[in-house]
């Protein structure tokens, strides 16, 4: 029983050697990555301000990855899924990272591997593992931040709405008809805008971007009071009515 109680303390301090190796590696690669590829652009863009140069040269690099990783193993080397990128960290699923290593010889019940000067070819596959990994990962964010923006709706107005509010504002203008004057329309269609959470800006400057933008004529007030939806609600039905074409013909 002694035997056996001895045999499995080695192997949870193996086990846990290898958990704080990992992560240790794991702190330690981001940086070092971020530095050896930055190195490289440097060395091998002309100019590193072409976005294009710089996505050329790090799809190169990944290429590579395979060729230039060596750590005394054979490859292939294994690639582990769970790790990605938050916050310029690596992050990872720990139990996905040491399988390899319960698999293999290096947690063993007989000696310690923190004592071992050599720990051998498991380990440097482990390693190599880890390295391979997270070099392929960085790269991918990196080209991931390169790629142009996906945002399709209007920056300019985030003053005033929020994102798609300026482009529902326009659709209604084109779109709303029926009101008695331009200040009773774009009453209705600002009380409806808030009303479905689009607006964040103030009053006031509602007020300057439609008298500036789209008024025939030059007005100096809008009915900004809760009353005024009164008038929302003998128009909403209309109103909804654009909204969901304008839902519709966005894909939102």
């Amino acid at each position: 029983m002694g035997i056996l109680e001895d045999q499995n303390k080695v192997r949870q301090q193996n086990l846990d050697f290898l958990v704080n190796y990992a992560k240790k590696l794991f702190n330690d690669l981001f940086d070092r990555h971020k530095t050896n590829i930055e190195t490289l652009i440097t060395k091998n863009v002309f100019d590193t301000s072409d976005i294009k140069e710089v996505k050329i040269e790090l799809k190169t690099i990944f290429k590579n990855v395979d060729i230039n990783i060596y750590w005394g193993s054979s490859p292939p080397y294994k690639f582990f899924e769970s790790v990605k990128i938050e916050n310029n960290k690596f992050i990872y699923d720990v139990d996905e990272i040491i399988k390899p290593a319960i698999n293999s010889q290096l947690i063993n019940p007989y000696e310690l591997i923190e004592n071992k000067f050599s720990r051998g070819h498991d380990f440097n596959q482990w390693v190599g593992n880890i390295v391979y990994t997270t070099k392929k990962v960085y790269l991918k964010y990196l080209l991931e931040q390169l790629k142009p923006s996906s945002v399709k709706y209007n920056q300019t107005y985030l003053y005033l709405f929020k994102p798609w509010g300026f482009e529902l504002f326009e659709f209604l203008n084109d779109r709303f008809e029926g009101a008695p004057a331009e200040t009773v329309k774009y009453t209705i269609l600002f009380h409806f805008l808030k009303s479905q959470g689009f607006v964040s800006g103030l009053n006031a400057r509602y007020l300057e971007f439609v008298k500036s933008n789209y008024s025939k004529r030059n007005f100096n007030r809008l009915d900004f009071d809760d009353v005024c939806n009164e008038k929302l609600k003998r128009n909403e039905q209309r109103l909804n009515d654009i909204y969901r074409e304008f839902l519709q013909t966005h894909d939102l």
